[in-house]
C-alpha cells in the first residue's frame, strides 16, 4: 500500500465506511476487525469489535458487539449504495495472548460470533487472520479491499505461522 495513502486509525468499536482512496488502520488483540468490500462501487467499511454479543435491549455502542455491529456496519454501506449481494468479508484478530486454550478464550467467542452473524447475514468471507498469541496491525485500503496484516511481534503476513 501506497505511504502516501491518508491513514485514519480505528478505534475499538468504531464503523467506518470510504469510497475514498484511504488506507484504515487498527491495532487488534482478541478483537476483531471485519473489513468488508464491495468490488462494485469500490467502498470499503470496517468495525472494531471488542466482544462478541451486547446486553439486552438498546446499545449505546454497535460497534463495540458482533451480534450489534455487524448489521449496523452493513446497514450503513447499503445506505451509501453498497450492494448487499457483492458485499465480501475479511476477519482478522482474535488472538489469546494469555492463554493455551484459544477454544475457551475471548478471542474465540468474538470470532465465532462474528462469522455465525456474517454467515446469516449471507456475506461471504474470502479471507481470516484469526487466533495466534500475538497481536496484529492491520491495514485495510478502501480502493482496492486489501488488506496489510503486521504483527506485533514481528512483521509478516501469516500470524498463526
Amino acid at each position: 500500500m501506497s505511504a502516501a495513502r491518508a491513514k485514519n486509525y480505528i478505534n475499538v468499536s468504531e464503523i467506518r465506511i470510504s469510497q475514498d482512496d484511504l488506507t484504515l488502520e487498527t491495532v487488534l488483540g482478541s478483537s476483531i476487525a471485519v473489513c468488508l468490500w464491495d468490488g462494485k462501487s469500490l467502498t470499503g467499511g470496517i468495525i472494531h469489535i471488542l466482544l462478541p454479543k451486547g446486553p439486552e435491549g438498546k446499545v449505546k455502542e454497535q460497534g463495540k458487539y458482533a451480534d450489534t455491529g455487524l448489521p449496523c456496519l452493513v446497514s450503513k454501506m447499503i445506505e451509501s449504495g453498497c450492494d448487499h449481494k457483492v458485499l465480501v468479508a475479511k476477519i482478522l484478530g482474535g488472538s489469546s495472548a494469555f492463554s493455551d486454550d484459544w477454544d475457551n478464550s475471548l478471542g474465540a467467542r468474538n470470532y465465532h460470533t462474528t462469522k455465525k452473524t456474517l454467515e446469516q447475514m449471507k456475506i461471504p468471507i474470502v479471507f481470516e487472520d484469526i487466533g495466534g498469541k500475538t497481536g496484529r496491525h492491520i491495514f485495510f485500503s478502501t480502493i482496492n479491499g486489501e488488506v496489510e496484516v503486521v504483527c506485533l511481534s514481528k512483521r509478516r503476513t501469516n500470524c498463526n505461522a
